[in-house]
C-alpha cells in the first residue's frame, strides 16, 4: 500500500504533477505485475480520483454492493446526487 501526498505552490502545475502521480503508481503496478505480485486492491481513503478502488472488492463482493444500493437506494440518491467519493 501506498499513498503518495503532493503539494505546489503553482496552480499552474496541477497537471503536470497529477500526471507524474499517476505515472508513478502505473510504473509500481507495472513492476509488481511482471513480479506476479500484484494485487488489484486499492485502499479507498488513498485512492487517486483516477483509480478505480471499488473494483479491487472482487466482482462478486461489487454485485453485492450494487445490490444493496439498488435495494435500500432505489433512486440512487448517493449515486448521482452525493458529490465527492467513488460510486457504484
Amino acid at each position: 500500500m501506498a499513498l503518495i501526498s503532493a503539494s505546489w505552490p503553482n496552480p499552474s502545475d496541477e497537471k503536470a504533477v497529477t500526471e507524474a502521480v499517476i505515472g508513478a503508481f502505473a510504473k509500481a503496478n507495472s513492476f509488481a505485475e511482471k513480479k506476479g505480485t500484484l494485487n488489484s486492491y486499492e485502499y479507498l481513503n488513498y485512492a487517486h480520483k483516477t483509480q478505480t478502488p471499488i473494483t479491487g472488492y472482487g466482482a462478486e463482493n461489487v454485485a453485492k454492493l450494487k445490490a444493496a444500493s439498488q435495494k435500500y437506494d432505489p433512486l440512487q440518491v448517493f449515486q448521482k446526487s452525493v458529490p465527492g467519493g467513488f460510486k457504484l
